[in-house]
């Protein structure tokens, strides 16, 4: 039992989850000297030295950041702490109770799928994916096994592979890998969404279990060629103007090497099949797994229509999805300061109260206590024009253009947005710019852009998962 629980950041996840805990923080830690000193929520940021007056072995360190694995190091050079990332910690408080008996059927007619803690928990685009395909899994009488590795920095770099374990959508419990395939070793086929917490447990995980069918790896982001798995980083970023990796460049080039090659030897030894569901992933991912087998198959399957645009031009522009930078958050900001009065503007989607700006209405959409819950109904309800979907990164499947192609909304993005940008001009939905300059003058043209609202164009209907994943499995 810890005598005291010590956070780390007070960022955004700080800001997100900081609610939802039941322990009393003693006190949090930051790295940035200019929050150094301040009374967060009644909690006083103090720097990374402090924690060489603790007694390691009495404290607990919650991780507010997604970068928990350079936290954890850094902690390191404190002292021999545990820590827990904050996703984690919560998913397994949630998820605490009686586990039953795991697995009650030997049958092989059972898919295994390997995600990320967030993905199970809900609050990444992941498991938008992995709630369709659990669906037709148990739609077509399969059983279904999902599970999570759970990462926690152990003192004197202990550690055992634990995995949270779902099964048929019913939470099971935590157990330890070695102990999870005992207790069911065979299977139909497995989908691999996520390497990029705990890469380690997928060689002893394949090594011990029969698979009768295919294994797919689902190329959700870039981390089996990179440790910045959106290719983006501080304002870096590791494609060039014509989408070439910059790996010769990159100060973390050896270690990524060691991975992809790690990566490499298990895919050829189990013969795992790559899913990019863009071509934009396909050719980036090409680029490093020269031999491997990639497979393109989208998420979704539609059909497209003929729409007249309206004539009411409301001059409002929507922002869709998680205000972050590496959305384009910040470069929205710019076009918001740009044209403050000629258009309404609108961020549909979570957005810290620090990351606001004056100009934006904020609408919260997607979860039961939302204004609404879907992207589609806050679209339609508010009369956007335009949405913005202006991501830094190159995105390899974006669930929010489809919404807003399903409505006829007119998209503006950049170049570097992957699938984004390459849906954009391939169904002339919308316009593809090469900067925010760009993007700010010809929003400035108002005719023009009415001019090109105007113009009937295509929508989507019959939105639906796509089921080729059970035909290859």
């Amino acid at each position: 039992m810890f005598q005291k629980i010590i956070g780390w950041g007070v960022g955004y996840f700080f800001e997100k989850y900081y609610g939802e805990l039941d322990e009393e923080l003693v006190y949090v830690i930051d790295n940035d000297k200019n929050k150094q000193g301040a009374r967060i929520n009644g909690i006083t940021v103090f720097g990374p030295d402090i924690l060489k007056c603790e007694d390691s072995e009495q404290c607990l360190i919650i991780v507010f950041c997604d970068n928990y694995s350079e936290i954890y190091d850094n902690i390191g050079h404190y002292g021999d702490f545990e820590a827990i990332d904050i996703i984690t910690y919560l998913l397994v408080e949630n998820l605490q109770g009686k586990p039953r008996f795991l697995l009650k059927s030997n049958s092989a007619a059972t898919i295994l799928s390997v995600a990320c803690p967030e993905a199970i928990w809900k609050i990444n685009g992941c498991h938008k994916l992995m709630e369709s395909q659990n669906h037709l899994i148990l739609e077509r009488n399969y059983s279904h096994i999902v599970i999570a590795p759970i990462s926690v920095r152990k003192r004197e770099n202990r550690k055992d592979d634990i995995v949270a374990v779902i099964y048929n959508d019913n939470f099971e419990g935590f157990y330890r890998l070695q102990e999870f395939i005992r207790y069911k070793n065979s299977y139909q086929g497995v989908i691999i969404h996520s390497l990029f917490r705990e890469e380690g447990v997928i060689a002893p995980l394949l090594n011990n279990i029969d698979v009768r069918g295919k294994i797919l790896y689902f190329l959700h982001d870039y981390y089996i060629i990179c440790r910045y798995r959106f290719l983006y980083l501080k304002n870096e970023f590791c494609l060039d103007n014509k989408e070439v990796l910059r790996c010769s460049e990159c100060k973390v080039r050896e270690e990524n090497e060691k991975r992809y090659g790690y990566l490499k030897n298990i895919f050829k030894k189990h013969h795992v099949l790559l899913i990019a569901p863009s071509e934009t992933v396909k050719r980036i991912v090409r680029q490093v797994y020269v031999e491997e087998e990639i497979l393109v198959i989208p998420h979704l399957t539609y059909v497209k229509k003929t729409c007249s645009k309206k004539i009411n031009f409301k001059k409002k522009i929507a922002y869709v999805g998680l205000a972050s930078p590496l959305k384009g958050w910040d470069e929205f900001i710019k076009i918001v300061k740009a044209l403050h009065g000629l258009y309404d503007f609108y961020c549909l989607g979570s957005c810290g109260e620090e990351q606001r700006v004056e100009g934006v209405t904020y609408v919260s959409v997607g979860s039961p206590e939302a204004e609404f819950l879907t992207m589609n109904q806050a679209l339609t309800e508010l009369e956007i024009d335009i949405a913005y979907l202006g991501s830094l990164c190159p995105e390899t499947y974006s669930y929010t253009y489809y919404e807003c192609f399903e409505e006829g909304i007119f998209v503006i993005t950049n170049v570097r947005s992957g699938n984004i940008a390459e849906e954009v001009l391939r169904n002339g939905n919308g316009k593809v710019f090469t900067c925010t300059a760009e993007m700010i003058e010809w929003l400035s043209l108002t005719d023009e852009v009415h001019s090109c609202l105007s113009i009937p164009g295509m929508r989507l209907s019959g939105i639906k998962p796509n089921e080729y994943l059970l035909q290859i499995l």
